[in-house]
Formats: structure tokens, sequence, C-alpha cells
């Protein structure tokens, strides 16, 4: 199993435990872009937009898929 896809399994287990850690669902989000994977990257970027938090992460991670 690569270390991309264990790290997949631990944020996927810390946002089971707690929903609005905006650090995990942003680097699952970078993870699953970089695999490919970019409707489940999407979600978790776009989840954090209600949050108000997304402002504090690079706003070109959700701008790359307008653009690509």
């Amino acid at each position: 199993m690569s270390y991309k896809n264990k790290a997949i399994i631990f944020l996927s287990k810390v946002i089971e435990i707690e929903p609005n850690h905006a650090s995990a669902r942003h680097n699952l989000g970078q993870i699953y872009k970089e695999l490919g994977n970019f409707d489940e990257s999407i979600l978790n970027f776009i989840s954090l937009l209600p949050k108000k938090i997304f402002s504090s992460f690079k706003s070109t991670d959700i701008s790359c898929f307008l653009f690509e």
C-alpha cells in the first residue's frame, strides 16, 4: 500500500472523528487531486467553503479545477 493510500485512510478516520478538521480535509483533497480522483478532491475542498476556513489555504487548490 502506498503512503498516499495510507494517508487517505488516516485522514478519513480523522474526518470521521472531527468532521470540521480543516487541514485533514485540505490534505485529503490534495492527495485525491494528485491521484487523479478529482470528484473526491473537489468534494473535500468545497466542504471547506461554508466553514469560511478555506481562505487559510492556497487559493489555487480549488481554482485549479476550473482551468484544467
